[in-house]
């Protein structure tokens, strides 16, 4: 069954949309790369994408020959509707997390949407998390969730009675506002730039939610929209969060920044979790999260 983006096209408007940046390292991923850039130029609000390219150009033209595809399957063809959606093909010179955040320049949309390279989004899920970010320019709105505890301890997700908590988005599909790029590549956070680079947790991501809380403040508490990360289609293939014990890592580089930053974890985002008709898809409907998050609703208002 296919996405028909008519009804989405209305309130797009016609300058309103969003640059997609996809990290790619592995030459088995092109393949999977190809298909999710090929889904994001069907959208009617999809005005560029970025594959910022962190390993040897050889590399890239392996995965390439491997998947029996050319360049073309990147920057050619026309997309939903005869739209060309640029693609910029970006190899970079050094392999570094930071490169995501690097290329503000390239960018001519206020939205801009991170698409992890193991993931093959959905149209009707980034067309949804696109309008929850329009409603609020101010905050992160994404598909996974993680906790961070007062010991700094980074663990999946926090059980707090029925409901499960979350204080920071990673970047598996997250949309948020280019000026968000700022504060990450300041140069007052140089030395975090340099601890992402030498540290093997890999935590550019937790670096940037403690960006988006520090630039968020004093105004008020930045609020993080989630929306569970299983209404995603994943590939197949093994990332680095499957290394041996990631949590470890991960929870090291968590209380690191808490030290730099000066922050406990009750100054991490409130989470909204954001209870979506999924009536496009009846198999949504049943995610735990979700059930629980009317639960309580109802509660309260049976209490009130």
């Amino acid at each position: 069954r296919h996405w028909a983006p008519a009804a989405a096209v209305a309130w797009v408007g016609m300058f309103e949309g969003f640059t997609a940046i996809m990290l790619g390292y592995h030459a088995s991923r092109v393949a999977s790369l190809a298909r999710a850039i090929g889904l994001l130029r069907r959208h009617p609000a999809c005005r560029r994408v970025l594959l910022v390219w962190n390993n040897a150009p050889e590399e890239f033209h392996a995965g390439l020959r491997n998947a029996s595809l050319s360049e073309s399957a990147f920057t050619g063809g026309a997309s939903y509707q005869a739209r060309r959606v640029p693609v910029d093909v970006i190899m970079e010179p050094e392999n570094t997390l930071n490169n995501r955040y690097r290329h503000a320049g390239r960018i001519g949309t206020d939205a801009v949407v991170f698409v992890d390279d193991d993931i093959l989004p959905r149209l009707e899920v980034v067309h949804h998390l696109f309008k929850l970010w329009r409603e609020d320019r101010n905050r992160l709105v994404g598909c996974t969730g993680r906790f961070i505890d007062e010991e700094g301890y980074h663990a999946m997700m926090h059980r707090d009675g029925q409901m499960w908590r979350c204080n920071m988005l990673l970047p598996h599909l997250l949309f948020f506002s280019r000026s968000f790029f700022d504060g990450y590549m300041a140069e007052a956070t140089r030395d975090v730039r340099a601890w992402v680079d030498s540290d093997e947790a890999h935590c550019d991501d937790i670096f940037f939610n403690f960006v988006y809380t520090t630039m968020s403040q004093p105004n008020a508490r930045p609020t993080l929209a989630y929306v569970p990360l299983h209404f995603i289609n994943r590939a197949d293939d093994v990332g680095i969060s499957d290394q041996g014990n990631r949590m470890g890592l991960r929870s090291r580089c968590a209380r690191w920044l808490m030290e730099r930053f000066g922050m406990a974890s009750r100054d991490l985002p409130r989470v909204e979790l954001v209870d979506v008709d999924w009536s496009f898809d009846k198999t949504h409907a049943g995610t735990a999260a979700v059930r629980n998050a009317r639960r309580q609703r109802s509660e309260e208002a049976a209490g009130a």
